[in-house]
């Protein structure tokens, strides 16, 4: 089974950019890049001949990645305060 974590290349459009022709995700342990205009099935990994771009998306995925952890581990030691502010002005 394959997990659907598609990457859209920002706000683009499929007329307007090339990466939005394309879905990368983990599938069988790894993960792949599939050309969605020309391969709807995604049976294709282009991930070796489209190497540059591979490797953009997954720099893109782990910025977002980061980002998320950074976000969701400051939220989580916030919270302790923001529990406690409210159980006081209760």
């Amino acid at each position: 089974m394959k997990s659907r974590g598609t990457i859209s290349p920002g706000f683009a459009s499929a007329s307007v950019s090339p990466l939005a022709h394309y879905k990368f995700y983990v599938g069988e342990g790894e993960w792949q890049l599939f050309n969605i205009v020309d391969d709807p099935g995604e049976t294709v990994d282009v991930s070796a001949s489209q190497a540059l771009r591979f490797q953009r998306m997954l720099s893109r995925y782990e910025q977002y990645r980061d980002a998320i952890i950074v976000f969701l581990l400051t939220l989580l030691m916030l919270l302790p305060f923001y529990v406690g502010y409210r159980m006081k002005s209760e």
